[in-house]
């Protein structure tokens, strides 16, 4: 399979996965009132454009697609709803533990 075909089909998931029920159930699960989030990390209240959800467990560098679509798709309990700031940095330090 070619790079850019990958890359495609890659960004095809990621873009399924903004829309699934599990990322959903996660911000349902954060939501304390209209447009109100709660950070998992730092526990600070932040409006919808502020917050990101996150893997728990990191779905990591790409190995195959099988393995990439079970770690992109996880169960609900398995992420987290992030303000961006927390997300940066833990973002870092997974990378960090990767290599």
């Amino acid at each position: 399979m070619t790079k850019i075909v990958k890359t495609y089909v890659k960004a095809a998931l990621r873009r399924t996965w903004g829309r699934s029920k599990q990322r959903q159930a996660a911000l349902k699960a954060a939501k304390i009132a209209y447009g109100q989030y709660t950070c998992a990390l730092c526990k600070g209240v932040h409006r919808r454009k502020y917050i990101q959800v996150d893997h728990i467990v990191p779905v990591g560098k790409f190995i195959s697609f099988d393995l990439y679509i079970e770690r992109l798709f996880c169960p609900a309990k398995e992420l987290q709803v992030l303000c961006v700031e927390c997300h940066k940095n833990k973002t870092k330090k997974d990378k960090k533990k990767m290599k």
